[in-house]
C-alpha cells in the first residue's frame, strides 16, 4: 500500500487494531493509547493515526524505538508514534504537561499488558466510533459531517444545536440516532 492510497481514505478500526497487535507482539509495550481524531471518532481523509506507546523502561531512546517500530512494521497509513516510558509519562504530567494529560484523559487504550479487558473495551469503542463517523460520511450530507462531527469533538458551531443535528441524523436509515429517536418518540 503506498502513501498516496492511504492519504485519500480514512483508516479502518481493523487496520488500526492490527497495527497495534503487531506493535504489542514485536515490542512488548505496557500500554498503547490511540488519541486524536480517530479516538474522538472524527477522522477525515487527512487525519493520521496517533499512538502513545509506553513501556516500563525502553533500552533505547524513545525516538529510536519509534523509528525501529516504523522500520520493522512498515508504515501502512499516516501515523504519529509517541514512545515514552511510564515514568516519563508520570513525570511529564506531574510537571504540567497538558498534552500527555489530555492524551490519557481522552485517548482510547487499545492494548494494556496488565489488563487485556481494558484493551478489548477500547477496541469495541473504537469500532463503534468509527462506524458512526462512517455512517455520517456515507450519508453524503456535508452539513451533517460539518455539524455533527464537531459536536462529538466538543468544537461545535453555536449556530447549530445538537438537537438539530440529531434530527437530521435520525432521517438516515440504519443509524443509532435513528433508532434512539424512534424509541424516544414511542415513549412520549
Amino acid at each position: 500500500m503506498n502513501t498516496n492510497e492511504t492519504a485519500a481514505s480514512v483508516v479502518s478500526a481493523d487496520e488500526i487494531i492490527a497495527y497495534v497487535d503487531r506493535i504489542a507482539a514485536g515490542f512488548k509495550p505496557l500500554r498503547i493509547v490511540l488519541f486524536g481524531s480517530y479516538a474522538c471518532g472524527v477522522p477525515t481523509k487527512d487525519s493520521d493515526v496517533d499512538l502513545l506507546i509506553t513501556k516500563q523502561r525502553w533500552s533505547i531512546s524513545p525516538l529510536t524505538a519509534a523509528g525501529r517500530m516504523r522500520v520493522a512494521l512498515g508504515v501502512p497509513f499516516p501515523m504519529d508514534l509517541i514512545v515514552r516510558s511510564e515514568a516519563d509519562v508520570r513525570r511529564s504530567i506531574a510537571g504540567g504537561d497538558n498534552f500527555l494529560g489530555e492524551v490519557l484523559a481522552t485517548g482510547m487504550t487499545l492494548y494494556d499488558a496488565a489488563d487485556e479487558r481494558v484493551g478489548r473495551q477500547g477496541r469495541i469503542r473504537l469500532r463503534r466510533r468509527l462506524r458512526g463517523a462512517a455512517l455520517v460520511r456515507a450519508s453524503g450530507t456535508d452539513a451533517l459531517e460539518d455539524n455533527y462531527l464537531p459536536h462529538i469533538a466538543g468544537e461545535a458551531d453555536s449556530s447549530v444545536t445538537l438537537e438539530q443535528v440529531h434530527a437530521a441524523l435520525a432521517k438516515i436509515p440504519g443509524t443509532l440516532i435513528e433508532d434512539f429517536s424512534r424509541q424516544r418518540d414511542d415513549r412520549f
